[in-house]
């Protein structure tokens, strides 16, 4: 039975693969046929074997059926044997870009103005700056290589390129818009369009004082093409892992370039007809790389096999959700098991303790920005951690860090108080996300009103954005539950499956377990009196109600909490719990708060009780055990009995379990 089963889900899984292979066949049928004609590859071939490739057991076709370009084994390939080998002159690197005279006068002028160039590519793209240098290069050499210094090296390798990628980058901008409206891609697609603009003017005010690039005025889309070239068909690889120390026949490698090929020995030598430099083999750091010929491979979603004759190669696109397949490749494909929603912690300049958040953050390397899964079982530790050093009082970060260094994989549990409120800031902020998809998704949202619409390429682009906006509605979802499930398992009492009644889990200010004696003095003061209204808030009236529940001792239903050995804090104690902020709260008790209770009768026969240093004594417990939950979360997990009322939009008070 089990082995039948399993069986079964893999015919389902490969039905699925098939099914996406065909819908990215027909997206993309014009798009593949207008890259390249026969003559154009059979011209790459061509160069690419007179400079060392080793193609024998390939032949490079166009499948007039699916309009696919893809490598076919000519032979019986056995397992281990190498199916194809470029020279390193043919592979086309950040080093390629760099060592050529074009590569060396930009670079010069990017070094040269560090700080205009940290905000050209000081985007959230890892390899933004060298991407931004390989795509100058590339779109020098396919449009502006002066004619009398020959054709360039690349030539036939450019001249095969697809002429338009069709990549959010180079749509409309009411495209995107309407497209992509409250997502990460809207964000990129905009970051990726200043980046380029940025960087054209960065390029033209580099080559403008160079007699030998005078003439050269690189455009917009052909940076964007250059761009878009990169960041669909480049990947970044380890120099020392690439490139052999001997590598055959590729003598010229490191000879001058006297041969018509290769690097000069002198790395920093520029090579001005721009051939292939290879890899810089004393170099053991990444670098983009593309490789002609190996990368017109047809794309698929299974691994990268070669089979007998007639069937075709492929380049598997790995495990890449639709955000990223549609940036970096221009389509999206349903259902995506790899499909991830990105979410990032930010912690503001105007949060308290921020210096601590983030040296904590940068000195344990503490990921702010995680990917969500429609397979997670569970909250990612890191996830949880970010989220508790981001909210956390400086106590519960040390306890949290403590943890941590005794067990590196253990879940900190140094409160119930942290994890309540880390696990409500986590579903306010993946909540606000997906409603913000939702609300932003386009009313054009079904196949009947897409193909209503006259604009054929807006149709083929509501198509993918709306998979890709359905895919992070659906994650966000399932990630909302993920953290209800803790929440919930956070409130129950000791390890039962019992949540703790509201009246048990939270003293608030309408708990009905207080005397109510601070509420109903409170009540007498009049409406009229706008000083009472400013200066009584929500955190003044719960630091009154704490003031005098403790000072009742066993005739409050909270002297337990009080009186625990955790909790039976001295004056001393609280002051430094508040550290710089006791000034503050002693002031405005004796300035503002003391003035309104004294028109109160109750207030003035225990002034004993409420005074200044005792609203400072409470306002720390407030500090180590304040929550604030939303109304509408605690609403949607069916935990509204937590409310004071019903329709409230929040609920404060202290943690007691």
């Amino acid at each position: 039975m089990t082995k039948k089963k399993k069986r079964g889900m893999k015919r389902s899984t490969d039905q699925i693969i098939d099914e996406a292979e065909k819908r990215v066949r027909a997206e993309n049928l014009d798009k593949q046929v207008d890259c390249a004609d026969t003559l154009q590859l059979q011209q790459l071939i061509e160069w690419a074997e007179s400079h060392g490739a080793n193609l024998r057991n390939l032949r490079i076709e166009t499948d007039t059926r699916s309009g696919l370009r893809g490598a076919v084994a000519t032979a019986r390939i056995a397992r281990g044997d190498h199916i194809a080998s470029l020279s390193p002159r043919l592979i086309l690197s950040e080093t390629t870009a760099r060592t050529s005279l074009f590569g060396q006068t930009l670079l010069s002028h990017l070094d040269a103005n560090p700080q205009v160039t940290a905000r050209v590519t000081g985007s959230t793209d890892l390899y933004a700056k060298q991407s931004i240098v390989i795509a100058a290069f590339l779109a020098y050499e396919m449009w502006w290589r002066n004619s009398n210094d020959g054709p360039s090296f690349w030539s036939p390798y450019l001249q095969t390129l697809p002429k338009n990628y069709d990549l959010p980058l180079q749509w409309p901008q009411h495209h995107v818009d309407v497209c992509f409206r409250a997502t990460n891609l809207q964000f990129m697609a905009a970051e990726r369009r200043r980046m380029i603009s940025d960087a054209v003017d960065l390029i033209a005010a580099a080559l403008q004082d160079d007699p030998e690039f005078t003439d050269v005025h690189i455009s917009f889309d052909q940076l964007a093409w250059g761009y878009s070239t990169v960041v669909s068909r480049a990947f970044p690889k380890g120099t020392s892992l690439i490139v052999d120390d001997n590598p055959p026949d590729v003598n010229g490698l490191l000879q001058n370039s006297d041969d018509g090929g290769g690097r000069s020995k002198d790395p920093n030598h520029a090579d001005k007809n721009g051939q292939g430099s290879g890899i810089n083999l004393l170099a053991d750091i990444l670098e983009l790389c593309l490789y002609p010929v190996l990368d017109m491979e047809s794309h698929s979603f299974r691994p990268s096999i070669l089979k007998r004759e007639k069937s075709s190669g492929t380049i598997a696109n790995g495990s890449k959700g639709n955000e990223n397949l549609l940036s970096n490749y221009g389509f999206t494909i349903t259902p995506n098991p790899e499909d991830y929603a990105k979410i990032s912690l930010q912690i503001l300049p105007s949060s308290t303790h921020h210096t601590l958040r983030i040296s904590t953050i940068a000195t344990h390397a503490i990921p702010t920005v995680h990917l969500l899964f429609i397979s997670d079982t569970a909250l990612a530790k890191s996830l949880i951690l970010a989220t508790k050093i981001l909210v956390g009082n400086p106590s519960e970060i040390a306890a949290v860090l403590g943890q941590i260094n005794k067990d590196p994989d253990s879940t900190p549990t140094e409160g119930r108080r942290l994890d309540l409120l880390a696990y409500a800031t986590l579903f306010g902020l993946v909540a606000a996300k997906r409603d913000a998809i939702r609300n932003g998704t386009v009313i054009i949202d079904s196949e009947e009103q897409i193909a209503a619409t006259q604009d054929e390429e807006l149709q083929k682009r509501l198509q993918m954005a709306n998979i890709y906006r359905t895919g992070q509605i659906n994650i966000f979802d399932h990630t909302l539950k993920l953290i209800e499930q803790v929440f919930k398992k956070t409130l129950c009492l000791d390890n039962s499956n019992t949540i703790a009644n509201p009246f048990e889990a939270m003293l608030t200010i309408q708990s009905g377990r207080q005397t109510g004696l601070v509420l109903d003095a409170i009540s007498s003061f009049p409406e009229s009196d706008p000083e009472s209204g400013g200066v009584l808030d929500q955190e003044t009236i719960l630091n009154l109600i704490i003031m005098y529940e403790a000072s009742i001792g066993r005739n409050s239903e909270f002297f337990e909490f009080f009186n625990s050995a955790e909790n039976n804090r001295s004056l001393e104690d609280a002051k430094n719990i508040m550290s710089d902020q006791v000034q503050d709260i002693l002031n405005f008790f004796s300035e503002s708060v003391l003035p309104t209770l004294q028109s109160s009768d109750f207030f003035k026969a225990h002034s004993d009780v409420f005074t200044s240093e005792r609203f400072v004594w409470a306002s720390s417990f407030l500090d180590t055990h304040g929550l604030i939950l939303d109304g509408d979360m605690l609403r949607g997990m069916d935990l509204a009995e937590f409310l004071d009322n019903e329709d409230d939009e929040a609920v404060f008070g202290i943690v007691l379990i």
